[in-house]
Formats: C-alpha cells, sequence, structure tokens
C-alpha cells in the first residue's frame, strides 16, 4: 500500500507530499483541478507514465512490512529511478514495480 507521495517542481504543483490513510482512498475535484496530473505523476514515479517532473517519490510497505520508496529524478534532460536510493533502470523497475501496481489505461 502506498503511505506517501511527494512531488516537487511539476507544471501544476510546486510541492505536494500526500499521506495515505488505509482504505479506499478517492480524488475528486472540478475539471482542471489536477486529478489526472497527479495520478500521472504517481505512475511517472514507477516509469508507467512520462510526466515532467523535477522529483516524485513514492514510500509503500509490501506484504512483509518492509518500508520500500521508489524515486524519479530529472536530471538535465534525463529521468533517473531509484529504489532505496539505489539506481536501477527504467525496465527492471517496471518489473519490480509491477507487482505493486496495477492500473487500466
Amino acid at each position: 500500500m502506498i503511505e506517501r507521495f511527494f512531488l516537487k517542481d511539476n507544471f501544476l504543483f510546486d510541492e505536494l507530499e500526500i499521506i495515505f490513510d488505509k482504505g479506499l482512498i478517492v480524488f475528486s475535484g472540478a475539471s482542471g483541478s489536477g486529478k489526472s496530473v497527479l495520478l500521472d505523476s504517481i505512475l511517472s514515479t514507477f516509469a508507467l507514465k512520462s510526466v515532467n517532473n523535477a522529483m516524485s517519490e513514492v514510500s509503500l510497505v509490501d506484504d512483509s512490512d518492509n518500508l520500500i520508496i521508489f524515486k524519479q529524478q530529472k536530471l538535465k534532460t534525463k529521468n533517473r529511478f531509484f529504489i532505496n536510493n539505489e539506481s536501477i533502470n527504467k525496465k527492471d523497475l517496471y518489473i519490480k514495480a509491477s507487482k505493486f501496481i496495477h492500473f487500466l489505461s
């Protein structure tokens, strides 16, 4: 379960931190309020979407209660990805993240 999401320097949000409670999470708001931008930014942390964030970070707890931190950081023109502060390539990140992330597009 995702416990925390942090976003920095997105075109809509300068800085944003969300702490999630257990249970169903629903985002609601008027058109143009940023719901899709927020969800795309979360997915970009797992290299599942391409969003122009300076940095995004997702903290989650796996089935064994281990804290795992996924991070996306833009360095100049390239995105770099990290799991628990260790660099990982996009393909391997997708493989590791796929057991945590399920979404429809």
